[in-house]
């Protein structure tokens, strides 16, 4: 058993799937200070204890909750020592997770977003990093990564709508205790991207860009680029121009980016202009097009194709028409 000496501080990656998280893991790995696995998923069902909604179980997740506010009743402090105990199992297991001399570790999980807010609630003291990327690259990353270039973002509405938001959200309240980080930016200057990393944890500088020397322990994550890549590279920027080939892709991508608003998008630092602008001028060809259709088509059924009551199903209906546009 690992004596706990020091607890460490939890570092936290905020970021859609497919935004370079692995990479900006990958680089922070590196440093003999900051300790990490793979991805976690340790606190999606410690915070998710408490949800009524999005969580389904075999011991009935509501009477569980139910449970647990009788409960928490009886704590002195009620939910707080609640949350403090969860608090405390994951500092806990965090430290027993890292290196001997570890001040970090770093918990990359994509689907904090869900999260969030939560996560931040928890740790008050944790250090937070917000990596954004283009979303026209998640959209066509995801694609390439998860369906070998074929239609499949009907999976990823959770991270592309509500994820995006409630990540916005979340940088919006904690904007001046955290930093924000731009894929491009880090691809284009590491050296420099790595150095205001370093300066926001208080770590000693260090440059070392050889991604070979930090490989991730665990089954989850991204293999994709850790196999494709031992040194930062800028080939990934311009890959999303391959797979959004035809018409029915760009103009699902130009509604995404109304839908999300020119001021969401302007707060995270993309400019809704500059990437229509550049959607519009990729050449289109009627590469997948076909395929396309029938997959979309499948999208749109597959809320009422799933195994959940008529009732709930119907409650889908209105929250899948404000997701997906029209095509």
């Amino acid at each position: 058993m690992k004596v706990l000496d020091n607890t460490v501080m939890p570092v936290f990656i905020f970021s859609l799937p497919r935004s370079g998280s692995t990479l900006l893991q990958r680089l922070l790995a590196s440093h003999n200070q900051v300790s990490t696995a793979s991805e976690t998923w340790l606190l999606l069902p410690l915070l998710y204890s408490l949800r009524t909604q999005g969580i389904y179980t075999e011991y009935w997740q509501k009477t569980s909750v139910l449970a647990l506010n009788d409960f928490m009743e009886r704590l002195p402090n009620g939910k707080a020592d609640y949350q403090e105990a969860m608090r405390q199992l994951a500092l806990q297991l965090y430290t027993k997770a890292s290196d001997d001399g570890a001040s970090y570790f770093l918990d990359k999980t994509p689907r904090y977003h869900l999260i969030s807010d939560e996560v931040c609630e928890l740790f008050p003291d944790a250090k937070l990093i917000f990596l954004w990327r283009n979303p026209l690259s998640v959209i066509a990353s995801i694609m390439q990564s998860f369906a070998d270039g074929k239609w499949n973002l009907y999976y990823y509405n959770i991270d592309l709508f509500t994820g995006l938001e409630n990540i916005i959200h979340t940088y919006e309240n904690y904007r001046s205790s955290s930093l924000s980080v731009h894929f491009e930016a880090l691809i284009k200057s590491p050296e420099e991207e790595l150095k205001r990393i370093n300066e926001y944890l208080e770590l000693e500088d260090h440059s070392h860009m050889d991604l070979s020397s930090s490989q991730l322990s665990g089954k989850m994550g991204d293999p994709t680029g850790t196999k494709l890549y031992s040194q930062v590279s800028a080939e990934p920027l311009g890959k999303w121009k391959e797979v959004i080939c035809n018409r029915l892709r760009r103009r699902w991508c130009r509604k995404y980016l109304e839908r999300i608003g020119r001021d969401r998008w302007l707060a995270i630092g993309y400019d809704m202009d500059d990437m229509i602008a550049e959607l519009n001028a990729v050449p289109m060809s009627s590469r997948f097009l076909v395929s396309d259709v029938v997959r979309i088509t499948y999208g749109t059924l597959l809320p009422f194709l799933s195994p959940r009551s008529l009732k709930e199903k119907a409650a889908l209906l209105p929250d899948f028409n404000k997701i997906y546009p029209s095509y």
